[in-house]
């Protein structure tokens, strides 16, 4: 019974005294632990603390490069401007000086711009009249030619009806009607063809292409000459004579019994002839009127229309110093509404490159403190809520 207890005595010594130089060495470890995170914690801290020097010594010297950047800049823009300004105020300045001038300037390319309209019309001018010179030359030579066409067939008309004195005579007294309308070369050739197939038709008639050949007086002749002939031929005895006159008188009678077949049958052709010839004549005479006419008219026009043209350039000329004084306005009042305007869009522009200057400057700051977090995380630097693990 007492070994038994001595041994649990033994035992639980031996227990207690395990649990003693255990809760000893878990002092220890515990106390290594607190003095090595003491340690690490020192060190990061003293890290962190050089990191954060280091950064904010880097970012006060960006910070100055950057407002040394933005005050050259802002320098720059400011000279820039500077520099615009003045050269608009040059410009302004500039134009003032040369106002005069382009006043004359302007002045002279109206007048030039008239000049040349005014030479223009003269030029015109002088090509439409000779244009219509050489129509009427044209004309008048295409009226010359039909005159002698005409000519011709009252030679032929006149040939024709020759062994008829009353259709000569009708030939020479029948007149036409002058046309109302404008007669015109084509009007005229229409006439002459109208006349030449008269003329043919007159022509197609026998006795009085016969009698125009051989006249009635010359047809007696020839009969007398035939009775004396047959009288001479029987002895001009008076059997002879009585036969060669009868057969004269017969003659004779049948000569004058054709001749007035002739006349009859040849009257309405031969005064158709006459008026066919004379309405031909009175139509080219007329053309030859018009044709004057119309050129002098065309010519007046013309020259009308050239002075009143000419009229009007020249009171356009007498407003040149009108236009030299609405230029003179015009600039002026150019340069007093667009200087303001560059100006302000100068003013304007530079203070949008400013504005850009500066934003640009205002990252780097930022970028450079969001890096501070970021630097306590990689240290392993403990804050005030976290402990060491043990």
């Amino acid at each position: 019974m007492n070994n038994e207890t001595d041994l649990r005595v033994s035992r639980s010594l031996d227990l207690l005294h395990r649990l003693e130089r255990t809760a000893q060495e878990f002092s220890q470890k515990e106390a290594q632990l607190t003095t090595d995170w003491r340690n690490h914690r020192y060190k990061a801290n003293r890290k962190h603390s050089v990191t954060t020097q280091d950064v904010t010594e880097k970012l006060e010297k960006q910070i100055q490069a950057v407002d040394a950047q933005i005050h050259e800049e802002a320098d720059r823009l400011k000279a820039r401007y500077r520099k615009l300004r003045e050269a608009v105020e040059r410009a302004q300045t500039q134009s003032l000086r040369s106002l005069p001038r382009r006043i004359e300037q302007a002045r002279g390319r109206w007048l030039g711009k008239l000049q040349m309209q005014r030479i223009r019309l003269e030029r015109e001018a002088g090509s439409a009249k000779q244009v219509a010179k050489d129509t009427l030359a044209l004309t008048s030579a295409e009226l010359s030619e039909q005159q002698k066409q005409l000519k011709g067939l009252f030679k032929k008309a006149t040939a024709a009806v020759k062994g008829y004195p009353g259709f000569t005579k009708l030939l020479q007294s029948e007149t036409a009607t002058i046309p109302a309308a404008r007669p015109t070369p084509e009007h005229v050739a229409e006439k002459l063809r109208q006349a030449a197939s008269r003329v043919e038709a007159f022509q197609e008639h026998f006795l009085p292409k016969i009698f125009s050949t051989v006249p009635l007086f010359i047809s007696m002749l020839g009969a007398l000459v035939v009775g004396l002939g047959l009288a001479y031929s029987k002895g001009l005895d008076q059997g002879g004579i009585a036969l060669g006159g009868g057969i004269a008188g017969v003659l004779i009678v049948g000569l004058f019994v054709l001749y007035r077949k002739g006349a009859q049958t040849g009257q309405s052709d031969a005064e158709g002839l006459a008026q066919a010839l004379s309405s031909a004549q009175a139509t080219q005479q007329q053309a030859v009127a018009t044709a004057e006419t119309h050129h002098q008219q065309t010519r007046d026009a013309l020259q009308a229309q050239f002075e009143a043209d000419t009229a009007r350039l020249q009171k356009q000329w007498d407003q040149a110093d009108e236009v030299g004084e609405s230029f003179a306005a015009a600039a002026k009042k150019k340069l007093e509404t667009q200087v303001p305007r560059l100006f302000e869009k100068i003013a304007a522009r530079l203070q949008d490159r400013h504005a850009a200057s500066f934003a640009d400057g205002e990252q780097l700051p930022r970028a450079l403190l969001h890096a501070f977090p970021v630097v306590e995380q990689h240290h392993g630097a403990v804050r005030r809520d976290q402990r060491a693990i043990r």
